[in-house]
């Protein structure tokens, strides 16, 4: 019997979801713009490199110094 994996991935914007005219430029970079599906799209062997279902969800879409105890608990 093979062990199987689960993994949830819980996105809440912040930097990781940011983006800017050119990957090297600050200037103009804005957090919590892409999803997570379109963070996962960027990484597509992601699921077989976790070895069972993938699972994620868009808690959140917000910049992280606007994250609050309530955005935690959701």
């Amino acid at each position: 019997m093979g062990n199987s994996n689960n993994v949830v991935i819980l996105a809440t914007g912040g930097t990781i979801a940011g983006t800017a005219a050119h990957a090297s430029q600050a200037v103009g970079y804005t957090a919590a713009q892409l999803g997570v599906a379109q963070l996962l799209g960027a990484v597509p062997d992601l699921a077989a490199v976790a070895g069972g279902d993938l699972l994620a969800e868009q808690v959140a879409q917000i910049d992280s110094k606007d994250m609050d105890v309530a955005t935690w608990v959701a």
